[in-house]
């Protein structure tokens, strides 16, 4: 070996040392101790941000040896940061910059975040940088979650501005499913921070669950990101919720299905009257309700020979009359049934089997 490959293979081994000694010293310095010689910081905090952002962060890191560093790669810990950097070796004295890029789209939490990127060098041990912020939503939603019954039909909702601009909040719009729901909005109560909407039960459906509702920048817009409202009904049900035939032409026949009234409420209710809901609804045949008897079960099954609409997919509905004991207490449950046709010129070979289906 010549001594200029001696000389260079010692300056190279001296750096490598060097590195080493910063790389661990700044490391067993622990958190209260100053950033590491190598790099101006190794952790940087980017505040409050917004989803479906981009966000970047800059770190210099500085050569203090005396012969080139080189950095080989930078891993980061999840598929939303991205690292940007100059491969080029750095000389002895020399500055260079390391660019972190954040990304908040698709983002499903909200609150503190903390991501990681890790340095890797041509010799030494690696150096990891530290990304913290807050992901915020652009409004708040009080309540989240609501609940319906007979006796609280109503409900408000509290929509307040954090981070959007003032325009784009007055363009939002509370989505609710016509079926199910009137929304108003009070404008007695709207400031340029915080809009009240008042949304209203319609007819009660058969399930424990109704339609989200949710905040969108148009009637018929998408939800936006963390901006739903869960529902629920509370009170008599039944079980199951809905009915679906298939009445194309060739389908096998077709089963009847049990419905059974189910009352969650400690005074007890039952069911006095269910007939098809509109004229439409006739397809349906109700089969074995007897208020007087049994008051708590029914069955529907299709009509035979019905004619079909045009649609490939007609919702029909049951209406379900039900009234406490002491007849203090009354309501109504609407069954969605949902009809699967063919289109018009065609017809439904439905039968009625002599067994019905159970429901679950």
């Amino acid at each position: 070996m010549s001594s200029a490959d001696r000389d260079g293979t010692g300056r190279r081994l001296l750096a490598s040392l060097s590195l080493c000694a910063i790389l661990i010293g700044c490391k067993r310095g622990g958190s209260s101790q100053e950033p590491a010689p190598l790099l101006d910081t190794t952790s940087r905090d980017l505040g409050a941000i917004r989803l479906d952002a981009d966000y970047e962060s800059t770190f210099r890191i500085s050569n203090t040896t005396d012969a080139p560093i080189t950095i080989t790669r930078i891993r980061s810990s999840c598929g939303c940061v991205a690292a940007g950097f100059d491969p080029a070796p750095i000389p002895p004295g020399q500055q260079r910059e390391i660019t972190l890029k954040l990304n908040t789209h698709g983002q499903t939490v909200l609150g503190p975040i903390v991501k990681h990127a890790t340095i890797e060098f041509e010799s030494g041990p690696p150096v990891q940088l530290e990304l913290r912020a807050r992901l915020d939503s652009d409004f708040e939603i009080e309540p989240r979650r609501v609940e319906f019954s007979a006796d609280e039909r109503s409900h408000e909702i509290r929509l307040t501005r954090r981070q959007l601009d003032s325009t784009s909040f007055a363009k939002l719009v509370l989505v609710g499913n016509a079926d199910c729901y009137d929304v108003a909005e009070d404008s007695g109560k709207q400031t340029a921070d915080l809009r009240v909407f008042r949304v209203t039960m319609k007819e009660a459906s058969a399930g424990a669950t109704l339609p989200e509702l949710y905040f969108s920048d148009s009637a018929s817009g998408r939800p936006l990101p963390f901006a739903t409202v869960t529902c629920s009904r509370k009170g008599p049900t039944l079980r199951p919720s809905s009915f679906t035939v298939n009445a194309r032409a060739g389908a096998p026949p077709k089963a009847a299905v049990r419905f059974r009234f189910v009352d969650f409420q400690s005074q007890p209710m039952r069911m006095v009257s269910v007939q098809p809901f509109d004229e439409l609804s006739k397809r349906l045949l109700v089969i074995g309700f007897d208020p007087e008897r049994d008051a708590k079960s029914f069955t529907l099954a299709l009509a035979e020979n019905s004619d079909l609409p045009d649609e490939t997919l007609t919702r029909l509905m049951v209406s379900v009359d039900f009234t406490s004991l002491d007849q203090r207490t009354s309501g109504r449950l609407l069954l969605p049934c949902f009809l699967l046709g063919t289109g018009k010129s065609e017809k439904a070979e439905a039968t009625t089997p002599p067994a019905a289906e159970s429901a679950n």
